[in-house]
């Protein structure tokens, strides 16, 4: 369920859409920063910060509106639709006082469910899980344009066409990451925080390529440049298999 942490929430916690703790603004970085370089080098104050985890967090997309992506009228019972392009990823301001911008962590939160029948075997699923035999899931994928203010088409086509969206995503084949799958048979929305980080460990194979690069959370964050989007992908496959998508948003957590 997400290649380094990912979080169920029961419908009524005050954590629901992802944890947001305390997270410095850009200033406060930068001053905490000036302060330090006056004792110490600047490698070290580098580690410091870092070690530290003293990095600003940014929502960078939201969306909250019920969507319903049903397999069965897709090509081979298999639905792709975008539900959420974020905005650009911020660049770099070449300040002295500052390193580059570098995204340490994306945080996926996501409120969803599947169509609440079907599925395995009650035993099965006591047995192996509430996720085990989930056909309706989400995948990311990394949007990016060569010339940002010359986009070839309009954001709204690139959300209604994932054929469309393809030809702007970047990353190895399938140029799409697991995030997660709904729980199986279970018609309650469930929400969501998946956090891939670059200090992940992935997994050297992909599972299954149907469903994305599984695991890989630390490689998409190694793609990631400034200027780039995020897309979040909803899935289903087979008949009748419904993803009901009640909201998304999707943070970064970077370093200054």
């Amino acid at each position: 369920m997400g290649s380094r942490q990912s979080a169920l929430y029961e419908q009524d916690s005050p954590q629901s859409l992802g944890p947001r703790d305390f997270s410095p603004s850009e200033n406060d970085v930068v001053q905490v920063r000036f302060v330090l370089l006056n004792f110490l080098p600047r490698e070290l104050v580098d580690i410091i910060i870092d070690e530290a985890e003293y990095w600003c967090r940014a929502c960078i997309g939201e969306r909250n509106e019920k969507l319903k992506i049903l397999a069965c009228p897709y090509n081979q019972h298999d639905a792709r639709l975008c539900y959420l392009l974020t905005q650009p990823i911020p660049g770099n301001d070449n300040l002295e006082e500052r390193r580059p911008r570098k995204v340490r962590k994306v945080v996926f939160n996501t409120k969803s469910h599947d169509q609440g029948w079907g599925g395995p075997p009650t035993e099965e699923l006591e047995e192996y899980g509430p996720y085990h035999g989930s056909f309706t899931w989400f995948e990311a994928g990394i949007v990016r344009f060569i010339d940002e203010s010359a986009e070839p088409v309009g954001i709204h086509t690139l959300i209604a066409d994932p054929q469309v969206l393809e030809n702007f995503m970047v990353g190895p084949s399938p140029r799409r990451w697991f995030v997660y799958c709904n729980r199986t048979a279970d018609y309650n929305t469930a929400r969501h925080a998946t956090i891939w980080s670059l200090c992940d460990e992935d997994r050297t194979n992909d599972e299954n390529v149907a469903r994305g690069r599984m695991g890989k959370g630390r490689e998409f964050l190694s793609h990631l440049e400034p200027g780039d989007r995020i897309a979040l992908l909803g899935r289903a496959m087979f008949p009748q298999w419904t993803n009901h998508i009640v909201g998304a948003s999707i943070d970064i957590v970077y370093s200054l």
